[in-house]
């Protein structure tokens, strides 16, 4: 078992416990579990939410309380994706019963881009995340066994986070990944193991230092355009490119690391993604935003800026015919 110490610039930290079968260490607690996660046994009792941006409601928070009601535990165990732990924490962290939650991340998304900030929310009238509440959770404990299953039943699009965090942070990784994902399209679980303990120590420490991952701008603008209908996953995605763009725009890169930063992409493209986003609707949702802020870095280089929606609706109109997967 490895363990982890992240320590937030708020003056708050979180242990992470790391390792295969870890998932079946779960407390004496009120459970909720994702019903989609492969190959996974829950314990009697569980409380089955389906994952998913349409389960953050404010209605599944209620059957939430109602199950806290009843069970009189004061610890709440919450295993699943990004989904379903920002559903049961939101709904733990507000309900004056529960003195102590554990998450246990069941995807590669939520293993690698952990639930670290302390915030937690739900959706509201196709709204994303437009209702929030602050807490620590007492422990993340993370089996990667967890994603692996999913690896073998969704394919290499679980990649994607663990592309972007190296893209990020760690370029030696990055070009391995590369290599690996053009060989094989099997990967053995304890390679998985390592690829997603060095995304986690990659993704705390970026954190750690005040940056984002890259991709992060963008998917609640691109979630909101789409009224949801986008997974967080596949906005994420997108937003990497429309990032990456920009830094392309501002001189962080060149056009050779775009292309080949979108090659990588393609490697762990679903076939269920969409391969081009109407411009339109994305227009019509950042007039309703306020500043973009990004925050990342690129082949060592910070890229950071703010830009209002007018400097950035200048750019797509000046450059827009060189960004790839947006007409």
């Amino acid at each position: 078992m490895k363990k982890l110490l992240y320590k937030d610039k708020r003056d708050f930290s979180l242990n992470i416990d790391y390792g295969c079968e870890s998932s079946k260490n779960i407390p004496e607690s009120q459970v909720i579990w994702d019903s989609g996660i492969p190959d996974f046994k829950p314990p009697e009792n569980a409380h089955k939410i389906r994952g998913g941006e349409y389960s953050k409601t404010i209605d599944k928070v209620f059957e939430i309380y109602h199950m806290i009601k009843i069970s009189r535990q004061n610890t709440l165990s919450v295993i699943g994706g990004g989904s379903t732990i920002d559903l049961g924490s939101f709904a733990g962290f507000t309900h004056d019963y529960i003195k102590h939650i554990h998450l246990f991340p069941s995807t590669t998304l939520s293993q690698t881009f952990l639930p670290v900030t302390s915030t937690f929310s739900i959706n509201f009238e196709y709204k994303k995340d437009l209702l929030t509440v602050t807490g620590v959770p007492e422990k993340i404990v993370i089996d990667p066994k967890l994603s692996y299953n999913k690896l073998v039943n969704q394919g290499l699009s679980e990649f994607l986070p663990i592309i972007l965090i190296s893209h990020t942070k760690d370029q030696r990784m990055f070009k391995y990944l590369r290599n690996l994902l053009k060989k094989t399209k099997e990967i053995s679980l304890d390679e998985w193991e390592d690829l997603v303990w060095s995304a986690i120590t990659n993704f705390s420490e970026t954190l750690e230092s005040g940056l984002e991952i890259q991709g992060k701008s963008f998917t609640k603008i691109i979630q909101n355009a789409f009224r949801l209908t986008f997974s967080y996953q596949t906005s994420l995605i997108f937003s990497s490119v429309l990032e990456a763009w920009l830094a392309m725009i501002y001189g962080c890169i060149n056009e050779d690391d775009y292309k080949i930063f979108l090659n990588s992409l393609n490697l762990v493209w679903d076939k269920s993604w969409p391969r081009r986003l109407d411009m339109s609707s994305i227009t019509e949702e950042l007039y309703q935003t306020d500043n973009i802020v990004i925050s990342t870095m690129y082949k060592d280089k910070q890229f950071k800026e703010i830009l209002t929606v007018d400097e950035l609706l200048r750019i797509f109109r000046k450059y827009g015919k060189g960004l790839e997967f947006f007409r």
